[in-house]
Parts: structure tokens; C-alpha cells; sequence
């Protein structure tokens, strides 16, 4: 019984020349991997995309057909060059098409092969089709047995969240789309995003600086409109003359997944409210906004865009199985962070950001800043700190909160 493996999202890296030469007409149609580009965080000079193997696929054909349109010169030059890298890129990391999920759950394939052989004994050779039977049974039983490692969930049920997880029918995770705006207040990320879309609508759109993000004194009214802790407030003041979008990591994070989430778009070189953006304003859809936001963050923006500490994008493709583990911990307690990720990352993802030579920091860090952090800002959990007051860095415990089980159904 051989089982399809999930998809596997691997990190793009384009310098900006490269993404404005894609993004020009003519060189990608509409298509999805366009999007993602288009989408994707800028970081300094380069842009990281999060892309399946089947995107990279197609982004690979469609610089081909432009490479051999372009003209002789620079441009195909370039296309040529960063057909080279992505090519190689693609070629080291392209997935095993032979794998089975073996690596996520964790088979003892020697234990396994050996109980097999004890099967074979016991029917004997002529018993073939006895044989498959029972190995067909024993299959069944590795795939539907709890394991200790994954937190006590079957192979079965981890392939589902992993696969199915992102609250798409018939999936295992479902969003609550339909709760009031009172029972959302707890969610700072919401608050605030609806305050950037009313002073952006109210106000018909604010110019975009050079760079393409939100004017000075648009951010000074979002410093002052927006729920913010004191002490942030105090620090963006204490430590800046003036004060960019990009000093308000929090605020520059909003506008960024309110652009991905199709709700802000530039137009004529003003930041304006969509359509959709505009539907979802009203006070009654603010259910529906606040899933559309959920979604986005931890489905499509890129969440290693939050603190550079290492790519590790296998925590990203994993995330509905680690709020499953999240949502079967005790929530009436605080539990420490300080070895929580065993219990709510995949032993694989806990690896693989060991093994980045680039990564820095721990994985609790890592934790906190990609999972716990942004589930806080959604009103989700709660989080303890060395001292009160403070932000970034000294979180100690988190808990549930009573909007995590209201918002966030799990069927396993």
C-alpha cells in the first residue's frame, strides 16, 4: 500500500532585476506562479518565493519561451543566466518520486521487513496470496497505530493534515468564519487591519513612496490609530527621528498581508482598498475577514519574511499539523515553551532547521516567532514574558485561549 507523499514547498531566490524582468508583460501570463512572485516579501535586494516543485516546473518553461523571443543583449542574458541557477536549484532539490512518507512517519523499515519474514514462515510459500493478505494487514496496522513521536496521532492522521490540512473540504481542519466582531476584539491583527482599511478607504487611498510602501504621515496616523502596547509606542519614538513603514514591523507585516490577501492594491501610485477589500469592511463581515487574513498569513505569505532566523519551510508546509498538536494541549494552563516544539513540530522540521548551517537562535525561537507569535497577534494564545511590559524575544509560556477551539475545528 503505497501512499502519495504531501507537497514539499521549497524557497526561490530572485534579485530584484530578476522579478521585474518576470513580472513585465509579456514574459509570464496570469498565472499562479506570476502570483506568487508578485506576492512574494521583498528582503533587501532579493525576493524569497515559496514555490511546490510544480511551480518551479513551470516558471523554468516560461523563462525558456522568453529567453528564446528575447533579442540578443542584456535581457537574454539574464533569462539565460537565471535559467541556469533555477535549473541547477531545481535539479538539487526536485523530490524522490520514489519516496513514500517513509521520512515523516518514521517507519522502522528494518523491523518492519523482519515481521514480514516471520509472516512468510508461518504461511509458507504457497501461501502467496495469504501472504499479500497479511501484508496488506500489517501495513494497516503501521499506518493506523499511534505514534509517541507525533504526539500520539496515527500515520494516517498526520498524512491528512499534512496533505488535506488547509481547512478545505473534505480536510481534517476546519475555520470558523461566522464569529462576531465581539468575539474577535482579543485579535490585534484584525483590529488593526481593519484600521489601515477604513483610514485607507475613508481617506481614497494614500500615496506609495519610491519604494513602494506606505507614506510617513499614513504611518504616523496608524502609530496613533492602531492598538499598539505602550512600550512599543515608546521605542518606535525613543529609537527613530522619523518613523518608516518599515520601523513599524508590525504594521508593515499588515499592509503586506492585506496586499497578498488581494484586500490593498496600488493604483496609479497610491495605496488603495479593492473591491474585495471593501466587502469586507462591514462590521458583520468581520468573521470572514478575519479567516480570509488566517489564511493568508499562514498559508501564503511567506513566514520566514518574519525574522530571517532560517529558511526551514518545511515549518510552514506543516503548520496544520502543528495547530493540531497546539489545539490537543491542556487549555485552562500555561505550558512552557522551552521544549514545546517535540510536541508540536514534526520530528522531520525540528531536523531540518538543525541542520541549516544558516539558521541561529533555537528552535523555540523559531517557534515563537513563526507560530506562537502570529497566533497571539490573532487572539489565539496567550503568552507569558520574563517581566511584564516587555516584547520580543522574552516569551516564557503560552496558553489557549478561549477563541483557539472557537475559531479552529479539527476532525481526526
Amino acid at each position: 500500500m503505497k501512499h502519495p507523499t504531501a507537497t514539499v514547498y521549497i524557497p526561490v531566490t530572485l534579485t530584484l532585476e530578476e522579478r521585474t524582468v518576470l513580472l513585465e508583460e509579456g514574459i509570464t501570463d496570469r498565472s499562479s506562479v506570476l502570483e506568487l512572485i508578485e506576492t512574494a516579501p521583498i528582503d533587501g535586494r532579493h525576493c524569497r518565493v515559496m514555490m511546490s516543485p510544480g511551480d518551479l516546473e513551470n516558471l523554468l518553461e516560461m523563462i525558456t519561451r522568453a529567453a528564446d523571443s528575447a533579442a540578443a543583449g542584456p535581457r537574454q542574458e539574464l533569462l539565460q543566466n537565471l535559467f541556469q541557477r533555477l535549473a541547477a536549484f531545481y535539479a538539487e532539490h526536485r523530490p524522490n518520486q520514489q519516496a513514500d512518507g517513509a521520512d515523516v512517519l518514521d517507519v522502522d523499515i528494518d523491523e518492519f521487513v523482519h515481521e514480514l519474514e516471520a509472516i512468510m514462515e508461518k504461511v509458507g510459500v504457497e501461501g502467496i496470496e495469504e501472504v499479500k493478505a497479511a501484508f496488506e494487514e500489517l501495513i494497516g496496522e503501521v499506518h493506523d497505530a499511534p505514534m509517541p513521536d507525533l504526539g500520539g496521532l496515527t500515520g494516517h492522521q498526520v498524512f491528512e493534515l499534512i496533505e488535506h490540512g488547509w481547512w478545505a473540504a473534505p480536510g481534517p481542519v476546519r475555520l470558523n468564519e461566522h464569529l462576531p466582531m465581539d468575539a474577535l476584539e482579543t485579535s490585534s491583527f484584525l483590529v488593526n487591519a481593519r484600521t489601515l482599511l477604513h483610514a485607507l478607504e475613508e481617506s481614497g487611498g494614500t500615496p506609495a513612496t519610491g519604494k513602494g510602501n506606505l507614506n510617513r504621515k499614513f504611518v504616523a496616523l496608524m502609530v496613533e490609530r492602531m492598538r499598539w502596547p505602550r512600550e512599543f509606542v515608546e521605542a518606535l519614538h525613543r529609537y527613530n527621528k522619523v518613523i518608516d513603514e518599515q520601523d513599524v514591523r508590525p504594521l508593515h507585516l499588515i499592509r503586506v498581508v492585506c496586499y497578498v490577501a488581494g484586500l490593498l492594491r496600488k493604483y496609479k501610485k497610491r495605496w488603495v482598498v479593492t473591491k474585495q477589500g471593501k466587502a469586507l469592511l462591514g462590521e458583520s463581515e468581520a468573521g470572514t475577514l478575519y479567516a480570509r487574513l488566517f489564511n493568508v498569513f499562514f498559508k501564503q505569505f511567506n513566514l520566514s519574511y518574519l525574522d530571517r532566523i532560517s529558511e526551514t519551510p518545511g515549518l510552514q508546509a506543516t503548520v496544520p499539523y502543528s495547530l493540531a498538536m497546539i489545539g490537543r494541549l491542556p487549555g485552562e494552563e500555561y505550558h512552557e515553551i522551552q521544549g514545546l516544539p517535540p510536541l508540536v513540530l514534526l520530528p522531520p522540521v525540528i531536523e531540518e532547521f538543525n541542520d541549516d548551517p544558516a539558521s541561529y537562535g533555537d528552535v523555540e525561537w523559531l517557534l515563537t516567532s513563526r507560530i506562537l507569535g502570529p497566533l497571539e497577534s490573532f487572539g489565539l494564545v496567550e503568552m507569558k514574558r520574563q517581566r511584564e511590559g516587555t516584547f520580543g524575544g522574552s516569551e516564557t509560556h503560552v496558553k489557549k485561549t478561549p477563541l483557539f477551539d472557537q475559531f479552529l475545528h479539527f476532525d481526526l
